[in-house]
This record gives structure tokens, C-alpha cells and sequence, in this order.
């Protein structure tokens, strides 16, 4: 895994790893990362960004491979998904004690991502799975994981393979008052480029978004961010309706609404497959398929490469 500092354009490696890396997750306090592998007993290590130094190795968490790995909100606690051919299963452990508390099966189809609901009170945990005609809720009744199906409540629904997940973000200074905060609300990014909005375990209403995947969905400052494929919006904002939360719809916003960066040449274009963004001080962070870095100016829409590649990503 290369950990990249931008101020000292400096990149250090972490090694603990021996094969194939699928999933990461970083806390939201910027140091810590989960990393999990692809193996016949595959295992995930929790670790520093900012000293490379291992905090936890927790083996054998999942048969075949780690495909998606979430902090809870207590930063004590890790959700992992993973699995097989055979079908794939979602795990809580309690990573500072290298302790299993919970697994429970997911069912036969993979799972692409997970998120964890900041909102859930001190040892509590929710979370959202989303895969492969999968779509779960979960959380923790008497030391168990539980999994509640979601249901597809409106007319126009698409694909029912979703790719990304988010949930609202907790209250604070940039949360857009109590506007962006809902405990019971999350989103859904589908294969056929829908974001899907969530009360609870139903799908109450949805938006299109992108031609194709929405790979990536982030919630920032009361306002959701999109990264997908699409020749002409890679990357979205999206603002809050006017009457959130008792009304659920989302509408185009400003900033990077209909901008695509083409990481080769550092100019927008928008023929560029986004796979992962990131929201920082008036920039995003945007990662793409060819395994390319960039950061975009909010105001500018100027797209500035930080790394790129010669080969292509997934």
C-alpha cells in the first residue's frame, strides 16, 4: 500500500502484505487504515498512515478474498465483508483486541462496499452492505450481526447491483446545520448510474446520476459527492432538497456538477472513469481507472495530476 505525503512529495510503502491488497479504509481522523487481502484465508492489518507501524493483524478473516472494510464510529470496532465463490459473509471485530465479536452470512452474491452510520450511539454499530443484487442493513442485537434485506419501494427503480453506499454525515460545524444530518438516511450508487435514497430499509426515492457505475458516493458538509463513469459528470456534487429530511431528494449542485478530468493531459474533457473521491479544503481528491491521482480545484474546476500510471485499474 503507498502512503503519499503531498507537502514533502514523499512516498513511503506499507509491506505487510504478501499478496493481493483488495480493500482499504481510513478512519475518518486521517491516521489509521484497515487493508485486506486476497487469499485462501485471507486477513486484514490495521495500521498507521503516519509511522507505517502494524496496530493489529487479524488473520483468516475471511475465506478467498476482503472485498470491503468500514471504521465504526468509536474507531474500536471494524466491519469487513468478504467471502468466496461459495457466497460471502459480513464480520465485526473489535480490532484493538483482535477479537471476533460477530459473523453472519450475506448471502451467495459479492459484496462491493460497505459504510458505517456515524450516528449510532457509543458501542452501537449500523452498517449497509451493497453488492451484487445485495442491498443489507445491519446492526448488533445481543452481541449478534443482524441483516435486514432492503426493498425497492418505487416505480422507477433500475439495476438492483449497487457499487457505493454512504450514510448522512454526524452533526458538526460543516454538516450544514441539522440539514445534512439524518440518522436514519443513507444512499445507494447502482450499476446503471442511480443514487438511490434510504429510509430505514427502503429505497424511497432515487435521482440519475451518471451513464454509467456511481463508484464512489461521499457525504461532506451537508453536500453528497459522486464519482462514476460518465463522459460528461465523473465527479458530481449534490445538494439537499429544499424540505430534507421530510421530503428525500437531492438535486444537481455547483462546485464540480458535469466535470470530467482527464488525468493524462490536466485538463477537464470528460472522459475520465472515477473511482474514488475525497473532499478536503476546497478540493477533491479524485482517483480513477487508470490508476491516476488528481486534485481538483472547487472554485477553478483546474485539475492538477498528483501521480499517474501507465497501467490500466479496475
Amino acid at each position: 500500500v503507498i502512503v503519499y505525503d503531498r507537502k514533502a512529495n514523499e512516498q513511503r510503502l506499507f509491506r505487510g502484505h504478501d499478496c493481493a491488497v483488495r480493500a482499504l479504509a481510513v478512519h475518518h481522523e486521517g491516521e489509521l487504515v484497515a487493508s485486506g487481502e486476497e487469499a485462501p484465508a485471507a486477513g486484514v492489518f490495521v495500521w498507521s498512515a503516519y509511522t507505517m507501524t502494524v496496530l493489529a493483524r487479524l488473520d483468516k478473516v475471511h475465506a478467498g478474498r476482503v472485498t470491503a472494510l468500514a471504521f465504526a464510529a468509536n474507531d474500536r470496532f471494524l466491519v469487513t465483508a468478504g467471502g468466496d465463490d461459495a457466497g460471502s459473509y459480513v464480520s465485526l471485530y473489535d480490532w484493538r483486541e483482535k477479537r471476533l465479536l460477530s459473523t453472519a452470512d450475506a448471502g451467495k452474491q459479492a459484496i462491493i462496499d460497505l459504510a458505517v452510520n456515524p450516528h449510532a450511539p457509543g458501542r452501537e454499530v449500523e452498517a449497509l452492505s451493497v453488492g451484487v443484487r445485495h442491498v443489507r442493513f445491519w446492526s448488533l442485537s445481543r452481541g449478534r450481526l443482524v441483516g435486514a434485506k432492503g426493498t425497492f419501494t418505487i416505480s422507477n427503480a433500475g439495476s438492483r447491483t449497487m457499487t457505493s453506499c454512504a450514510f448522512t454525515e454526524a452533526a458538526g460545524p460543516g454538516a450544514n446545520g441539522s440539514k445534512g444530518v439524518a440518522k436514519d438516511v443513507a444512499f445507494t450508487g447502482s450499476r446503471d448510474g442511480r443514487i438511490y435514497i434510504w429510509r430505514g430499509t427502503q429505497a424511497v426515492s432515487s435521482v440519475k446520476c451518471s451513464s454509467g457505475p456511481v463508484f464512489h458516493l461521499l457525504m461532506k458538509d451537508g453536500t453528497l459527492v459522486s464519482g462514476g463513469k460518465d463522459a460528461q459528470g465523473a465527479v458530481r456534487t449534490w445538494a439537499l432538497g429544499s424540505a430534507w429530511p421530510t421530503r428525500l431528494d437531492l438535486t444537481p449542485g455547483g462546485g464540480l456538477q458535469d466535470v470530467g478530468v482527464n488525468p493524462l493531459a490536466g485538463r477537464t474533457t470528460g472522459k475520465v472513469c472515477v473511482r474514488a473521491v475525497a473532499v478536503r479544503s476546497g478540493e477533491v481528491i479524485v482517483g480513477t481507472s487508470d490508476n491516476s491521482i488528481l486534485a481538483v480545484n472547487l472554485e477553478s474546476r483546474a485539475a492538477k495530476l498528483i501521480t499517474g500510471s501507465h497501467r490500466n485499474g479496475a
